[in-house]
């Protein structure tokens, strides 16, 4: 799946100033489209998810609650693949 969004940028010096009229175009603004695949995205933060969970360190309290959110958020991630397949 591949979503497209747009973001919008404008020239903060010239709006800053206050003398733009609001119907004419205002030539510094830019609109960027980006397409973002979720599934390849899904697919690095699940190795990324594994990679961290591989290791086996000493861990204190705070690393042990950490990898078991992450490994609560790999299992999502493995049954929103199980669902779309």
């Amino acid at each position: 799946m591949i979503v497209c969004y747009t973001t919008s940028t404008t020239n903060n010096e010239e709006t800053a100033e206050g003398n733009i009229d609001e119907t004419e175009e205002n030539d510094s603004t830019k609109q960027d489209e980006q397409c973002v695949d979720i599934v390849e995205c899904k697919n690095r933060l699940r190795e990324a998810y594994e990679t961290i969970i591989m290791y086996e360190v000493p861990l204190d309290d705070l690393d042990r609650k950490l990898h078991c959110r992450i490994r609560m958020r790999l299992a999502e991630l493995n049954n929103s693949k199980e669902q779309t397949v």
